[in-house]
């Protein structure tokens, strides 16, 4: 299964998900949403997260986080995955249908 969630500047996302059973979708973030975003991307840290895929973990979720020229690449596998980047794929999943 592969889903993507797309951020523009303004705070509309679109969402294509293929087996999970939702279709394509679009929405924009609330104000306070867009700004929880917009500061966890600004964060520092998320630049020094390199994560990594983790060949320990044979069935877990494998996530890309990509902005600008930074790209954040992780194994959901127990307490290995980046704390900024997750933050940023948890508040998407609370927004959006992924």
């Amino acid at each position: 299964m592969m889903q993507v969630v797309v951020v523009e500047p303004s705070g509309a996302w679109k969402y294509q998900g293929d087996g999970g059973g939702s279709g394509p979708a679009t929405g924009t973030f609330t104000p306070a949403q867009r700004a929880e975003l917009g500061k966890l991307l600004s964060d520092p840290a998320l630049r020094r997260e390199g994560g990594g895929l983790d060949p320990r973990c044979a069935d877990a979720f494998m996530y890309s986080l990509t902005t600008g020229s930074t790209r954040v690449i992780w194994t959901d596998c127990g307490d290995t995955s980046p704390p900024t980047a997750t933050k940023i794929v948890e508040l998407l999943a609370d927004a959006t249908p992924f």
